[in-house]
């Protein structure tokens, strides 16, 4: 990790470092979805694409929240992103999943 801080904008996005001293991750929530993207220490896009907003996922969200900083867990934690709805929805998910095999004799 390099010497980049975890910051917050005016607008409630927190970024934080990644693993290149050229770039940071950045979070926002949006209707309930928590968005990423991946930007310049100074907040400008990188020109591959990599900065346009992205939804993440139940796992992503999982992945970020035990290995980024604890300031972004706080930041989570502040919007209803706990352990236990990170749980909760993984659950969810996996529940939701179709069963594959075959069936079981009863």
């Amino acid at each position: 990790m390099h010497e980049n801080k975890v910051m917050m904008t005016e607008e409630g996005t927190i970024r934080t470092p990644s693993a290149s001293p050229e770039s940071m991750h950045e979070f926002s929530m949006y209707e309930g979805r928590v968005l990423y993207r991946w930007i310049r220490p100074d907040g400008s896009s990188h020109r591959d694409g990599n900065s346009q907003w992205m939804n993440l996922s139940t796992d992503e969200i999982r992945q970020h929240y035990y290995n980024g900083p604890p300031e972004l867990r706080k930041w989570f934690d502040e919007r209803g992103i706990t352990k236990d709805w990170i749980r909760d929805a993984l659950s969810a998910e996996q529940a939701a999943k179709p069963r594959r095999g075959r069936p079981r004799r009863s």
